[in-house]
């Protein structure tokens, strides 16, 4: 579920920075755009992929809050 949120996301922001590329249509303004648009995808493609760590086991009975004496 997070991934599909987490393109739509991405999708709605492409499709916010298109609108202002058509609306204004400068040469500079659409190299800037382009370049963040392709830095989102990196960080969209790689943050997608990361597994969570598994949790650390805990032996039956032992409490998880108790301070350590």
């Amino acid at each position: 579920m997070d991934k599909v949120l987490a393109f739509f996301a991405f999708a709605v922001f492409v499709v916010f920075l298109g609108v202002l590329v058509v609306n204004v249509p400068r040469i500079d303004l659409g190299v800037v755009i382009v370049f963040t648009i392709l830095l989102a995808a990196y960080d969209f493609l790689t943050s997608a992929h990361k597994k969570l760590p598994k949790p650390v086991p805990v032996a039956p009975g032992e409490a998880m809050d108790r301070p350590t004496e």
